[in-house]
């Protein structure tokens, strides 16, 4: 639409039933680096899904961002996952916070928590939350990146 903000739709038509069997659209605002909000909405026929998706990657103040994402069941009216944390970030070191919310693949709810400490130039060993984070807010920005 222009640079702050973009949609997207996609839509797969079956002309044998004559119905749409997935359709998604998404909305997202991203003004600048570092600051993102998207929301989604997803159906498929085939697997009984209707669901809406909101997630958000915003500066509190120069130092201390949040991030957050709330992915929500219509039809089933269950939450599937949701996550809200916080991050701290300076020119020597970053800290993360984060708390997640998710219903696993046997239905039961389990939640994580998140820290991650890490000094800058001595590097990251093993998976980074901030992976985590790329894969759940579309449009995430590592705020560690921009000092």
């Amino acid at each position: 639409m222009n640079d702050q903000w973009s949609t997207s739709y996609g839509q797969q038509w079956n002309p044998y039933t004559r119905q749409t069997d997935l359709a998604a659209v998404g909305l997202q605002y991203h003004p600048a680096y570092h600051q993102v909000i998207n929301l989604a909405y997803r159906y498929n026929r085939e697997l009984g899904l209707t669901q809406t998706d909101l997630s958000l990657d915003w500066p509190l103040t120069s130092n201390w961002s949040t991030v957050g994402r709330w992915n929500y069941d219509i039809q089933n009216h269950l939450t599937l996952e949701s996550f809200i944390g916080f991050q701290y970030d300076n020119c020597c070191w970053t800290f993360d916070i984060v708390h997640r919310r998710f219903i696993t693949q046997t239905g039961d709810a389990d939640s994580q928590f998140f820290l991650e400490l890490q000094f800058k130039g001595l590097g990251a060993i093993g998976h980074r939350l901030e992976d985590f984070l790329q894969n759940g807010i579309l449009g995430y920005s590592d705020p560690s990146l921009s000092h």
